[in-house]
C-alpha cells in the first residue's frame, strides 16, 4: 500500500517532444515537470530559475540545458526577456552515439550553462525559423544539427570523467518509467508498483534503468526527492523533519544521508542560511 501525500504544488505536464519556439516566458507560481530535455537560449533580458535544488541566473547570450523531469520554476524575469526555447525527447540523447554522457549528467540533476558563440546564435535563429515553416526533410536536418552541437558538449563532459551509460535495446520504455517517477517520487513506491504501471518485469525494469541511464533507479529517486527538499528549504520556513517527509523521505536519517551523499557541502541548515531567493 503506497503512502500518499496531499497534492503538492508541483505540476506534471505531458511531454512536448521535439519543439522549438520563440517566447518571453512567464513567471511561474509553482514548479513543474515534463519528460523532456529543455534547452533555453536567452536573446534579451535576464531570468532566474529554480532548477534541481538551486537558483540559476541566465543572462543574454547564454544557453542552459537541463532535464525537465526535475521540478523547475521560473522565479523572476526582466520585462524585455526574449529567447528561443527548445525541447527534445530524452530518449534521443540516450540513442544518439555521442550524447549519452550528457544524458547521464542531466539525469543526475546536473545542468549546463554555456556562453553561446556567434554560430550558436545564428543556429538558434535558423532552427526557430525553419521549425515554424518546415517539412519532414528540413526537420531531419535541424535534428542532425542539434545532435552535432550536443555531441560536442557531451564530448567535453566526457573529458572531465562523467560516466557514460550503456544504451539498451529496451530504451523506448524509459520515457514511461521516467514519467512515472516524476509523478510518484514522493510516495512509498516499490519496484512492483513501477513495473505494473509500465508493464515490465521488475527485474528487467531495474536492469534497463541502470543500463540506459548509467545509475541505479533508487539513486535517481533519491535525487528527485532531494531536489524537492532543497526547494522547500529555500522557499519555506518548514522544519527539516516536515519538509523531508513532504519530499518522500521515510525518516530524517534517510534525508540527512541523502543530503551528505548528493547535496552541497554542509548541513541543510547551512544550505538554508547561505542561499535565499534574493541571492
Amino acid at each position: 500500500m503506497m503512502r500518499r501525500f496531499p497534492q503538492e504544488t508541483v505540476t506534471h505536464s505531458p511531454g512536448l517532444d521535439f519543439f522549438i519556439w520563440r517566447s518571453s516566458p512567464q513567471v511561474m507560481a509553482n514548479p513543474h515537470t515534463h519528460p523532456d530535455v529543455e534547452i533555453n537560449f536567452l536573446c534579451r533580458g535576464k531570468i532566474r530559475y529554480f532548477l534541481a535544488g538551486r537558483f540559476v541566473d541566465i543572462t543574454p547570450g547564454e544557453m542552459v540545458i537541463f532535464w525537465a523531469g526535475m521540478p523547475h520554476q521560473t522565479l523572476k524575469k526582466t520585462a524585455e526577456v526574449e529567447g528561443v526555447w527548445l525541447t527534445l525527447p530524452l530518449i534521443w540523447l540516450l540513442r544518439w552515439k555521442h550524447t549519452r554522457t550528457l544524458a547521464a549528467h542531466l539525469l543526475r540533476g546536473g545542468l549546463l550553462i554555456e556562453a553561446a558563440s556567434d554560430s550558436d546564435k545564428a543556429a538558434f535563429d535558423q532552427w526557430e525559423q525553419d521549425f515554424s515553416n518546415s517539412g519532414e526533410t528540413l526537420r531531419d536536418i535541424i535534428v542532425g544539427e542539434i545532435e552535432n552541437r550536443l555531441s560536442r558538449l557531451s564530448l567535453a563532459l566526457g573529458e572531465t570523467g562523467v560516466r557514460r551509460p550503456r544504451l539498451s535495446a529496451g530504451s523506448s520504455h524509459m520515457e514511461k518509467i521516467l514519467r512515472y517517477l516524476a509523478e510518484h517520487y514522493r510516495e512509498e513506491i516499490t519496484v512492483n508498483d513501477m513495473a505494473e504501471a509500465v508493464r515490465l518485469h521488475p527485474k528487467y525494469l531495474l536492469v534497463l534503468f541502470r543500463r540506459t541511464c548509467g545509475m541505479k533507479l533508487w539513486d535517481y529517486v533519491v535525487r528527485l526527492r532531494l531536489a524537492h527538499a532543497q526547494r522547500l528549504l529555500l522557499t519555506t520556513d518548514r522544519t527539516v523533519a516536515d519538509l523531508a517527509q513532504e519530499a518522500g523521505f521515510n525518516s530524517l536519517s534517510a534525508f540527512y544521508h541523502a543530503f551528505r551523499k548528493h547535496g552541497p557541502a554542509g548541513t541543510p541548515a547551512d544550505f538554508r542560511a547561505g542561499l535565499s531567493p534574493t541571492g
